[in-house]
């Protein structure tokens, strides 16, 4: 989002851009005042959520729309309950996915 004009590349792999996310990709969350979105995840199939640091440590995941998902009282409980949920959330479609494969082969 630096360069002139400013664009994503979604074909490598890039940081997350924090200045971007905070000014413009947080807005559909309704984030607090002081609340700092640094980073999504998803939600369902077709909707994402924006994670937000708190001011005390704690870490918020809201809807689009600004509706509250889930909250973790520091970052460290967050990473793995949120790879836990995923792994439930997305469990079917990887078996699938491994099925298909196994088939094309």
């Amino acid at each position: 989002m630096a360069a002139k004009p400013p664009l994503l590349n979604r074909s490598v792999r890039q940081p997350f851009d924090l200045a971007t996310a905070n000014s413009s990709w947080s807005v559909s969350y309704k984030p607090e005042a002081r609340q700092f979105h640094f980073g999504g995840g998803p939600y369902s199939w077709d909707e994402n959520l924006g994670y937000f640091l708190n001011v005390d440590g704690s870490v918020g995941a809201k809807r689009e729309g600004g509706q509250s998902f889930k909250f973790w009282p520091s970052v460290s409980e967050f990473p793995l309950d949120e790879i836990r949920r995923n792994e439930v959330l997305y469990g079917p479609h990887e078996e699938r996915m491994a099925a298909f494969q196994e088939e094309l082969r």
